[in-house]
C-alpha cells in the first residue's frame, strides 16, 4: 500500500508546487472523478502525514466516489504491485 500512495505522489508531485490544485497533473485514476474529488486528493496528498495516513485516506476517498473511479483506482493499484514484484521492490525503499 505504501507504494501506491508513493506512485500516487510522484505522479502528482508537481502538485505541492502548483499554484491550486487545477493545475496540477491529474493521476489516471482520478481523470473521470469531479473536481471536489480531485481537489480532496490533492489535499490528502500535500499533507504533512505519514504515508500510511495519506494511504488510509486515498483509500477512504476513493471509496466514496463512483464505481468508474473505484475501479479505475483498483487497476491502478494492481499496476503498481505488478511493477513492485517485477522489480523487487518498490522505489519507495530504493529511495529510503
Amino acid at each position: 500500500m505504501k507504494a501506491v500512495v508513493f506512485a500516487c505522489f510522484v505522479m502528482v508531485a508537481v502538485a505541492a508546487a502548483a499554484d491550486n490544485w487545477k493545475t496540477a497533473p491529474t493521476p489516471v485514476f482520478l481523470l473521470n472523478a469531479s473536481d471536489k474529488a480531485k481537489e480532496q486528493f490533492y489535499n490528502i496528498i500535500t499533507r504533512d502525514w505519514t504515508t500510511e495516513q495519506k494511504s488510509q485516506a486515498i483509500e477512504a476517498l476513493v471509496a466514496t466516489l463512483d464505481e468508474t473511479v473505484q475501479k479505475a483506482y483498483a487497476e491502478f493499484k494492481q499496476q503498481i504491485a505488478e511493477i513492485k514484484n517485477k522489480y523487487g521492490q518498490s522505489v519507495e525503499n530504493q529511495v529510503s
